[in-house]
């Protein structure tokens, strides 16, 4: 913890789940005086540290995360002292998957069509039969 006590509330929990979506949902819980800051950066080093949040929520939700590995850290405002580093991995569904679930939804997509257009046709010829002979 930084030296004013501030943590992520819920670190076990974002470092042990892989995003599949690019997003993360951190939390530090109840803020007093000026607020906090909240910096990513793409090493742990912080060695380009960019400035996500500044503010009083207890929390925030970051989309659009690229994959990968990102760094978060948090103090507040006006404090020297950081939070330990938090680290969030992103990693998307693999292209190869991806694609093998889009081609069956279209198979079955297709087969659903084809099923209700098949079941149309029927229909009309039947009532078309039960015309041509009343």
């Amino acid at each position: 913890m930084g030296a004013d006590g501030i943590d992520f509330a819920n670190r076990a929990a974002v470092e042990s789940r892989v995003s599949d979506d690019g997003a993360a949902t951190l939390s530090w819980g109840e803020v007093t005086g000026a607020g906090v800051e909240l910096q990513q950066a793409a090493d742990a080093d912080f060695t380009a540290p960019v400035t996500r949040y500044r503010g009083t929520d207890p929390g925030t939700v970051l989309t659009g995360l690229a994959e990968g590995t990102h760094y978060f850290r948090l103090r507040e405002a006006g404090s020297p002292e950081w939070s330990p580093p938090l680290a969030v991995r992103v990693a998307f569904v693999p292209r190869r998957r991806l694609f093998a679930m889009l081609a069956i939804g279209f198979v079955v997509a297709a087969a659903t069509v084809g099923a209700i257009v098949a079941g149309h046709l029927r229909t009309r010829n039947r009532t078309g039969e039960e015309d041509a002979l009343a």
